[in-house]
């Protein structure tokens, strides 16, 4: 029977952007540039942490959404997300989705995100109608929402 030697998530190039990325437990996680030491030292970072947390099944989760959670803090998660993933530039899917987000904040900021149904989001599409967009932009913006 052969010996089982220790097996770490791999340290590779993700395509997209061409920089580093491993994936634990089924989550992305991008280090930065290929092949630099600050990505490699970001590798160990994330393998370290997630040793330490015995492996667990849940590392690299988002917390989970209380049955309280408000949509800012839906919002906030979401953006959070979105950052790991995306860039800085000025035609970033992060600058579309804060600039989306942004009626919706203003409307419902302390409504519970479980209460969030189909007539608030026709509101806030409205709100975006009456901001005389585009229509490729409002549908794009629901579809964000």
């Amino acid at each position: 029977m052969p010996k089982l030697g220790i097996c770490y998530p791999e340290y590779r190039k993700h395509r997209r952007s061409g920089q580093a990325i491993v994936t634990i437990n089924g989550h992305d996680f991008l280090l930065g540039p290929l092949g630099t030491q600050v990505s490699r030292n970001a590798y160990d970072q994330r393998i370290a942490e997630w040793i330490s947390s015995g492996r667990s099944c849940d590392y690299g989760r988002p917390p989970p959404v209380r049955q309280s959670t408000t949509c800012v803090e839906l919002i906030d998660l979401y953006i959070l997300h979105a950052r790991a993933y995306d860039g800085k530039g000025p035609n970033s899917e992060l600058r579309r989705i804060v600039r989306v987000m942004r009626p919706v904040c203003k409307l419902y900021r302390r409504t519970a995100a479980r209460k969030f149904g189909a007539i608030k989001f026709k509101a806030v599409r409205h709100v975006l109608i009456n901001e005389r967009l585009s229509r490729s932009f409002v549908n794009a913006a629901t579809r964000r929402i």
